[in-house]
């Protein structure tokens, strides 16, 4: 059963619970003084497990049935009768387990009261839902029902973890490779919506822009033939030759229609800082000849030469060898559903299954774990809006855009996520991330002042500032090295782009 190609989502929440095992009255910690919640009571003669599964189950089934979003499959026959959406079966409906991953931060058991209660690491997955409205309000109310009957946080070791889909069917591969390619290249800005827990050399969402096969220089042919080599066949190739190579153009200057301008200036955002260890890690095992001649044992290659080589690629498993690592770990941007098993049905005794068949989603896995149910709603919206962004536009402008997100790279004062959620219409779910980041900084927003221009950031002086755009980038980007021998400069289409279109914004 075909869905049309509308986009779809799940949510996988991390968090931890306080659970107590009988009904002596105990003090109330500090940080739930003013929580509607109360522990979990676990009975006697019930696991932890069981009590949970059961409990929260039950709340969320209740919560669910009054605010029941637009499923993409439910349980029964819809799901038995069609091949097609075996991977869903155990995405019909909400589930709660455990997960491992999700510990107390350090030193939480010395706060006051807090000691009193066991704490135990929950996982809450959303079932695979259309992007709408009902949709989303079906999670938020979820969310709710959760902080208002228990005590519930996410501690820094959570994520929350963002599933996106075209419903049952696999994502088209034209759009999954321009998904990746926009992805790869906003990487680096992206990353300033999550906090640094998130952007470190962490196993859990390692930067593809900075740690993937393709930052370290793997072209397209040798990553074919890896696939080819693990699985004794050639993918199916499904190369769209309708389009065109992108040509690295400056596009004029942007004029947008309704501006928001956030309260972090320009430059004041970190992203991601380089780890030398890691970088090396994801060396092992290449050679500098079958590399790209871009490439460098020092740093990853240039988004445009990695963006071009990735919109080259003419399948799916190779797209997602490229923007995978060639060790254990998950990047922030999980095509993994792409590699190996896409489009073959799983058999268990040789014999086609229901019960392990492999999602069909990109997974986005950086953002950090919250509670707060605009949050996940705002950071959901993003992550569907700009894949679905990447899916639609042309392919002129998305490259345009890609050289953008380049310059953003190498001169956060420049450009940011600020200015790439604007641009793609994601204005309010920018004002709510932009609250969230405050508060995690310690900043209040009063009501009304987000989104302000009186909080405009200035403009440098266009001349000088792009004489410091080309020497930056040359300096950056060129000469690049594969060992320790210089193979060519810095692209001069690069320098001249990014020179000309920073003198063109800072103008315009």
């Amino acid at each position: 059963m075909a869905t049309d190609g509308r986009s779809s989502f799940g949510v996988e929440l991390e968090m931890m619970i306080a659970i107590k095992r009988d009904t002596k009255e105990l003090p109330k910690p500090y940080m739930f003084h003013s929580s509607p919640g109360a522990p979990l009571l676990v009975p006697a003669g019930e696991s932890t497990r069981a009590t949970i599964q059961r409990v929260l189950g039950k709340l969320i089934e209740d919560t669910a049935q009054n605010h029941m979003g637009d499923r993409v499959a439910t349980d029964g026959p819809d799901i038995d009768f069609d091949m097609n959406s075996w991977h869903l079966r155990d995405y019909t409906d909400w589930t709660v387990a455990r997960d491992s991953s999700v510990s107390l931060p350090e030193g939480f058991l010395d706060l006051p009261n807090v000691n009193a209660y066991d704490w135990t690491d929950v996982e809450i997955k959303s079932p695979a839902l259309f992007a709408t409205d009902k949709s989303y309000d079906e999670v938020r109310h979820v969310i709710q029902a959760l902080t208002n009957n228990f005590w519930v946080f996410a501690p820094e070791s959570a994520g929350l973890h963002i599933h996106y889909g075209r419903g049952r069917d696999w994502i088209p591969f034209v759009d999954l490779r321009r998904i990746g390619t926009f992805f790869f290249a906003a990487d680096p800005i992206v990353c300033q919506l999550h906090p640094q827990t998130r952007r470190i050399a962490n196993s859990f969402c390692i930067s593809n822009r900075l740690y993937s096969q393709i930052a370290h220089g793997l072209p397209a042919k040798e990553a074919g033939e890896r696939v080819t080599r693990r699985n004794g066949e050639a993918p199916e190739e499904e190369y769209d030759p309708n389009i065109p190579a992108p040509q690295p153009e400056p596009r004029p200057v942007f004029e947008r229609g309704e501006t928001f301008t956030s309260i972090f200036r320009r430059g004041g955002l970190d992203g991601y800082i380089l780890s030398r260890p890691e970088f090396q890690r994801g060396l092992e095992g290449l050679s500098a000849a079958r590399l790209l001649p871009q490439a460098s044992f020092a740093g990853p290659i240039d988004i445009p030469t990695a963006a071009q080589e990735l919109l080259r690629v003419t399948n799916a498993p190779t797209l997602a060898t490229m923007l995978g690592v060639n060790y254990i770990g998950r990047t922030a941007y999980n095509f993994t559903a792409y590699g190996d098993n896409y489009r073959v049905f799983a058999t268990a005794l040789g014999i086609d299954s229901q019960f392990i068949q492999p999602k069909r989603t990109i997974e986005f896995r950086q953002p950090a774990g919250t509670l707060e149910a605009d949050e996940v709603v705002a950071h959901t919206k993003i992550a569907v809006g700009l894949a679905d962004y990447a899916s639609k536009v042309d392919i002129a402008d998305l490259w345009k855009m890609i050289l953008d997100l380049t310059n953003a790279e190498l001169h956060g004062d420049w450009y940011d996520v600020f200015d790439l959620l604007s641009e793609v219409n994601l204005i309010d779910e920018a004002r709510i991330i932009e609250r969230q980041m405050a508060n995690q900084r310690g900043i209040e927003i009063k009501q009304g002042i987000e989104g302000t221009q009186g909080l405009a950031r200035p403009r440098l002086r266009p001349a000088s500032r792009a004489a410091e755009v080309a020497d930056r980038v040359r300096e950056i980007v060129g000469p690049v090295v594969v060992g320790d021998v210089p193979v060519r400069a810095a692209p001069r289409y690069l320098v001249a782009t990014v020179a000309s279109r920073a003198w063109r914004r800072f103008i315009g």
